[in-house]
């Protein structure tokens, strides 16, 4: 009896949530996506945003078309540093992009989730507190059809060539051949694609 009960409030209750859930969704993708082109200086066509992403500085982002941005991303542009992002990329979860100087993300790029894209550091060799002394800027590049594992870190001034693939949790201190897989912490080259 009790499971007759369950099955008879249950169900009805299913239903409508499943023919409510799809405008829902639908209306959120849109208003995320709205919301985007809003903050950024450039957005292409077909770029989606599945849930909120965050801009910090200038605005100075133009994203490239058939793209997706995913919760929690966040672009920061600052003095002349611009963001330039090429057609069919995906920014997963979390991921963070700071240009002071300049970087840009070639065609098919995938950055994985929670990875950190910087391309300036603090300043250290003055006497004073590191807080107080800026920050030294080096613009980051990353050619085509590269994929950039969950929760990698690329430090300012690196070059990484087209069709490379960096492993999960790597800090990439260095240029990155084309066509090669790097990895640790820091990255070295561990083979090729």
């Amino acid at each position: 009896m009790r499971d007759l009960i369950r099955e008879a409030i249950v169900t009805p209750l299913a239903v409508l949530h499943r023919v409510l859930r799809r405008p829902a969704e639908r209306w959120r993708l849109w208003w995320d996506t709205a919301r985007a082109r809003a903050l950024f200086e450039a957005v292409g066509a077909e770029v989606r945003c599945y849930g909120r992403v965050h801009r910090m500085g200038t605005g100075r982002v133009r994203l490239g078309e058939r793209g997706n941005l995913y919760e929690g991303v966040l672009l920061e542009t600052q003095g002349p540093g611009t963001i330039t992002v090429g057609e069919g990329f995906v920014l997963n979860r979390g991921v963070v992009i700071t240009a002071f100087a300049g970087v840009r993300l070639g065609r098919g790029v995938l950055v994985g989730e929670y990875t950190s894209i910087r391309d300036q550091d603090h300043a250290i060799a003055g006497a004073g507190a590191i807080a107080e002394q800026g920050y030294e800027a080096a613009p980051i590049e990353i050619g085509d059809d590269v994929w950039i594992g969950r929760g990698c870190a690329i430090l300012a001034g690196v070059r990484i060539g087209a069709r490379a693939v960096v492993g999960a949790n790597s800090v990439v201190t260095k240029d990155v051949p084309s066509g090669s897989i790097v990895a640790g912490a820091p990255a070295r080259v561990l083979g090729q694609r």
